[in-house]
């Protein structure tokens, strides 16, 4: 039974993945947060960052 169910789910997000429709709508919310990740830095001045430093809130801006 919970077999059945985990693959319905898969076939489920399987067909919502192939809808253009359900895609269009995956695509904006990408560019809107992609955006949204730009915009960030501008709202601090520039400062100088150790490299370490960068990486750090590459990985926390991802999450």
């Amino acid at each position: 039974m919970l077999l059945q169910k985990k693959n319905w789910k898969a076939a489920k997000l399987r067909l919502q993945r192939l809808l253009p429709s359900f895609r269009m709508e995956k695509h904006k919310q990408k560019l809107i947060r992609n955006r949204l990740r730009m915009a960030k830095p501008s709202l601090h001045p520039p400062k100088q960052r150790l490299p370490t430093e960068k990486l750090r809130l590459r990985r926390t801006a991802v999450n």
